[in-house]
Formats: structure tokens, sequence, C-alpha cells
């Protein structure tokens, strides 16, 4: 992965030298253009008459063209450009809100290029490495559960945004509000906000939520109230998580099998999770080859 940043870096980079190589070129055949159209040919046979070398009238106004022409050809028309680069302008939530002014809700950078901008207004081409989000459209679910807005985690609020899209019956809206109650992110795992992330995953699964199916499987395999501990029904949701290629229920598969002590289960569960590119599944299987479990022991 980095081979290839690097690989783009240089591709950038060596297109737009040759822009601005055109651009130079071009710029050169402007000026040559330029300084020809002055040539007007209305001016030869204009003014006094003189006799050239060989006997021949040549008009004043000619010999006045001939050396514009030769002017033309000898002056040097090379051009010259200023390039600034800059590495990394950081754009973190501190700078933001440093920037923000809340009377004019609106947000001003001059105090941090205040000791770079006459760098860069002087030069013709400046570059630099923008690093931060752009502006876009606010996911406030999603945006919210990962942190990206204030750099943590705001799940209370996270949690809002899955009920309004519960509203029109978003099936991972349904699952995200379980998952949020079952894993005490929002509440306090009380018996009641337990029986409530139930009733939403049951919702998702209705509407078809893979991840839902998976979790509800979660539920039964610990016991999790409401429901009681039942490991055949675990692998039934399991197995029916995984016939949608859910890697994540491969490996709870994988995990159950392997501890019935079922090796030949456990391994293909998990070869078919790894198969899918899931880290953990990858590395487990690694460890069968590395130990020896099922497989012949192998270090490569």
């Amino acid at each position: 992965m980095k081979e290839v940043k690097k690989l783009l870096v240089v591709l950038v980079a060596a297109v737009f030298f040759i822009g601005l190589f055109v651009l130079c070129d071009k710029y050169s055949e402007n000026v040559k253009a330029d300084y020809a159209s002055q040539i007007n040919p209305s001016i030869v046979n204009q003014g006094s008459s003189g006799t050239g070398s060989k006997g021949q009238t040549v008009d004043a106004g000619q010999l006045s063209v001939e050396k514009m022409v030769q002017n033309m050809v000898t002056k040097d028309y090379s051009a010259s450009v200023t390039l600034a680069a800059a590495g990394d302008i950081l754009c973190q939530q501190s700078v933001l809100e440093k920037a923000y002014n809340s009377d004019s809700e609106k947000f001003d950078f001059s105090d941090d290029f205040q000791y770079v901008k006459d760098l860069f207004l002087t030069s013709d081409y400046a570059v630099a490495t923008l690093k931060t989000t752009l502006a876009g459209k606010y996911n406030g679910s999603s945006d919210e559960y990962y942190g990206y807005i204030k750099g943590y985690p705001r799940y209370d609020i996270s949690f809002d945004y899955f009920r309004r899209a519960s509203y029109k019956n978003h099936p991972g809206s349904f699952y995200m509000m379980a998952k949020l109650y079952i894993n005490g992110f929002v509440g306090s795992k009380s018996n009641d906000e337990l029986k409530e992330a139930f009733k939403y995953l049951n919702t998702a699964i209705e509407y078809g939520n893979v991840a839902a199916i998976n979790t509800m499987g979660l539920l039964y395999l610990n016991g999790t109230y409401p429901v009681k501990k039942d490991i055949n029904t675990a692998i039934e949701f399991f197995e029916k998580a995984s016939s949608k290629d859910y890697p994540y229920a491969y490996n709870n598969l994988g995990l159950i099998y392997e501890a019935k002590g079922d090796m030949k289960k456990a391994f293909e569960f998990f070869e078919k999770s790894s198969l899918l590119d899931e880290s953990w599944a990858l590395n487990k299987i690694g460890e069968f080859y590395r130990n020896g479990i099922y497989v012949k022991k192998d270090m490569k």
C-alpha cells in the first residue's frame, strides 16, 4: 500500500510538471504571436525609397519590417515561474474550534496562514497537502457512533439518529439501537432495555439484516436476557447468517466446534471466514498451521 501511495505521488508530480512545461511553452508561443501581430503589412511601400545592393528599389517601410522580423527571431522569449511547496496543512478539531465564529457562524483561518501567506501569494504556483475531512452530507448516526465529529463517540446522540432512521423502517437502525443497548453504550443494560434490544433485533431480522441474525445467535449462545442459553438455537442463527457469507457467523460456528473438540469443522468454518479476508479468521488459520492443529504443521 505504501508503494502504491508513493507511485501515486510520483505520478501526480510528473503530471504537474508536464502541465507546467506545456503552459510555459504555450506562453512563449503566445508572446511570439503577439509580437508578430505588431508587424503591419500596410507600412510596406510607405515612406521614402532607397536602392538595394543590386539596384533594386526598397521602401524604407520594408526595411522597417525586416528589422522587426530580425528582432523577433533573435529576441529571447524564455519565461520563468516561481514554485512554492509545503508539507501537510492539518485541520484538526482544535483548529476548527479556534477558527469558528459562533456569532457569524463562519470559519476564519487567516491567522493560521499569517506567517506563510506572502510566500504563497508571491509564487506563480503553490502546492500543499490538505489533511482534513472536506464538507459533505452530515451522517449523524454513524458519524457520532464512530466519533468522527468530536473525536470520541457520542452514543446518546447516535442512538437518537438511529431512532429517527427507524421511523423510516431502516433495517440497520434497528440493529444499531439493539447493539447500543446490549453493549451498554446507552443505558445501564437493564432488563427493560435488553427487552427493547431484543425487539429491535427481531425487527431488523424481519428486514433481512444479517448482522442482527448473527447477534441474535450471540444472545442465545451467552444466555443474554431475555433469552435462555441455548447453543442449538445459537447455531441455527449462525448458520442462517453464514448462508449469506457473513464472516463473523463463520467465526462463531468455528469457535463452537473448537470448544466441542471438533477441529475439522472448526477449521472449515474459520477457513471460510478467512477466504472473505476477515482478519481474525486469517490469524486463526495461521495458528492452526503454526501449532499443527488438524492440519500438518507448516510455519510458512
